[in-house]
């Protein structure tokens, strides 16, 4: 692939997210990332007893975890793309899309902020922050979301 056909993919992925962005109901890749992490975390602590070198050895695993996961899903869609050649351009420019996800960031972020105005809802507003972010939520005050 040329640098200029590479630059093209990229326009036309920043073109799809500013025109539709992500469906709300989707997740955000960064926000399934989190889930996973929550996840991993809640297995691994219990492990580490507060040992240092054994809470050392859980978050590496938990790093080489996540990157594993994502070096997979980078050779899946690979994988894909040489497999189906016609639906490799839509779903690379889908994939890059969602990983920019700049409208859809926008809005959900504005979501909160409107949330947090001069009458403060900090439920909705916690409600509205745990659609960006992939850590528990529940018990943020305003100042921290």
């Amino acid at each position: 692939m040329s640098p200029l056909t590479g630059w093209g993919l990229v326009l036309a992925a920043s073109a799809l997210d500013w025109l539709v962005g992500d469906p709300l109901a989707w997740p955000h890749p960064v926000q399934v990332m989190g889930w996973g992490i929550s996840r991993l975390r809640h297995g691994l602590e219990p492990w580490g007893r507060q040992q240092p070198r054994r809470l050392q050895l859980a978050g590496a695993a938990l790093a080489a975890t996540m990157v594993l996961l994502a070096m997979g899903a980078g050779m899946a869609l690979e994988w894909g793309a040489r497999r189906w050649p016609l639906l490799a351009t839509p779903w690379l420019i889908l994939a890059m899309a969602s990983c920019l996800a700049g409208r859809s960031l926008g809005q959900r972020v504005t979501a909160v902020l409107e949330r947090l105005g001069p009458s403060p809802d900090l439920p909705a507003a916690r409600q509205a922050l745990a659609r960006i972010v992939g850590r528990d939520v529940a018990h943020l005050g305003r100042r921290d979301i």
